[in-house]
């Protein structure tokens, strides 16, 4: 899935602005997200985030997702073979599919799926990732109303009925 939200860095603190309203995707290195103390989220209620992050994270920060709801945020650490954390309260759900996710202490807001888990002092509270919208359904096409109908085929009847109707001319031989 291409990238098309935007992060920035500046102190320690991360923003993830999202800039399509729907679906956002963020891209980020194991290194940009372990250099972070605060990752913040903006972007409209209803928008969706799914945050890649590559290479593993050993990381201690804060989550502020704005108007973003926990069941719109997706972490998907898509190469880690580590992911471990402490004390942090994770808003949203992890997938680390090829990761052992190893939590001291905190809150999982999320669902976790992962290859291995440990939990030291950790919860998951197992709100599940439900944010990716829905497909857009084609727009149906307008079926004509009964009274359309019987307009139309009167219409028929008056042209088939003039066309049988009509005097023909005698043909003059020459």
């Amino acid at each position: 899935m291409a990238t098309n939200g935007n992060f920035t860095s500046q102190w320690g603190a991360g923003t993830l602005t999202a800039t399509h309203s729907g679906l956002n995707v963020f891209s980020l290195t194991g290194a940009q997200f372990n250099s972070l103390y605060q990752l913040n989220f903006v972007g409209q209620a209803g928008d969706v985030a799914i945050v890649n992050i590559l290479g593993s994270v050993n990381d201690y920060l804060n989550f502020n997702l704005g108007n973003f709801d926990v069941g719109s945020v997706l972490f998907n650490f898509v190469d880690a073979t580590s992911v471990a954390s402490g004390g942090i309260d994770w808003k949203g759900s992890i997938l680390a599919p090829k990761a052992l996710v190893s939590l001291e202490g905190g809150t999982v807001r999320g669902s976790v799926v992962s290859a291995g888990f440990s939990a030291a002092g950790a919860s998951v509270q197992g709100n599940a990732f439900t944010g990716v919208p829905a497909p857009v359904a084609p727009p149906i096409s307008a079926v004509p109303e009964p009274a359309t109908w019987a307009t139309m085929i009167a219409g028929f009847g008056l042209v088939g009925f003039a066309l049988r109707s009509r005097r023909r001319l005698p043909v003059v031989a020459a």
